[in-house]
């Protein structure tokens, strides 16, 4: 929610911008700081109420609540802290031409896509994957022929989350974050086949698939505005105009929402397959079994759930695995 909160902020503020060019600067402002603290409040209303409370009873984890709220409330700040940066800058390019700003916006994201990684490493408590793991995971990274710039270990503090990622677009900067937890409950087979899966993403690109995916709403919203002003200089006539801004801001988060999880589920699927064809479509299955036991994760999921995680249901995941063939020869890159 705080994300889609966030997603809305360029929309309403482009809408704004094309149909009444004459609104005075600080509404858009405005707008922008009230969704800012609204998704901040959710962000810390979330963990307060639901993660930690959740996490203690169902997989007796030893995070305390206000080491999560203050790792919760830094993370968002330093996203908060950039993108009022970016803001600020794309407002002054907005200002200028609007066309200009979706450059800028495109731009934008290229960049995090390039240099997100970095910043994840930093935003959260990682250091140097231990040994023999390091070597290990390496030596399979280079069978996969993917290349990353580091292996990094993330500290959940007593979270006792079970995940593995694969984070950046280019190899020079790209990093494979793994969390201690997952060290400690996962075979050296079931680490191998998310690993797997993780360099399925590498070879396929799909974080730039999903960067992309991102700033499509963005697009569409822009475009459309843009081909019918004329109706919405009308609308504008009888509508106030923060009912506009208040449709828009509730249209964007939803098509954020539905593009992005749709994609997220078929780019999960692809990996899914890649790590099938490489390492074993029962090696996999067995992987995520492990890991929904240790995170205690939900298994059967409806479709909404699953576009707001942008992952296909695990039971429906290792179902489509055991019960599909996969070549067993390496995928092309």
């Amino acid at each position: 929610m705080a994300g889609s909160l966030l997603g809305g902020q360029d929309g309403v503020t482009l809408l704004l911008a094309a149909v009444a060019p004459e609104a005075p600067g600080w509404l858009a402002i405005a707008v922008r700081f009230s969704l800012l603290l609204l998704a901040l409040v959710l962000v810390v209303l979330a963990v307060l109420l639901a993660v930690v409370p959740a996490d203690r009873e169902l997989r007796r984890t030893e995070q305390s609540t206000g080491g999560a709220v203050r790792e919760a409330v830094r993370a968002f700040l330093v996203i908060g802290v950039l993108g009022g940066v970016v803001g600020g800058i794309g407002g002054a390019v907005m200002v200028w031409d609007t066309w200009a700003y979706l450059a800028f916006l495109v731009v934008v994201m290229v960049v995090v896509a390039v240099l997100g990684p970095m910043l994840i490493s930093r935003m959260m408590r990682t250091r140097e994957l231990p040994e023999p793991h390091r070597s290990r995971l390496r030596e399979q990274l280079e069978a996969h022929d993917v290349r990353v710039r580091d292996l990094r270990m993330i500290d959940t503090r007593g979270g006792k989350v079970v995940n593995a990622a694969i984070s950046g677009v280019l190899p020079q900067l790209r990093y494979v974050f793994v969390t201690d937890h997952a060290l400690e409950v996962l075979s050296e087979e079931d680490l191998e086949a998310v690993l797997a899966h993780e360099a399925g993403h590498g070879k396929g690109h799909h974080l730039l698939i999903k960067a992309g995916a991102a700033l499509l709403p963005l697009l569409l919203i822009v475009g459309g505005g843009w081909a019918a002003r004329e109706q919405l200089g009308r609308l504008l006539e009888t509508v106030p105009l923060w009912g506009v801004l208040a449709a828009v801001w509730l249209v964007v988060p939803v098509l954020l929402i539905t593009v992005q999880g749709v994609v997220g589920i078929a780019l999960e699927k692809r990996a899914d397959d890649y790590a099938a064809r490489t390492v074993g479509a029962e090696q996999l299955a067995s992987a995520l079994d492990a890991l929904a036991e240790a995170n205690v994760a939900k298994r059967r999921t409806g479709r909404l759930w699953n576009l707001l995680q942008q992952h296909p249901g695990l039971e429906g995941r290792i179902a489509r695995l055991r019960s599909a063939p996969h070549s067993e020869e390496p995928a092309d890159g």
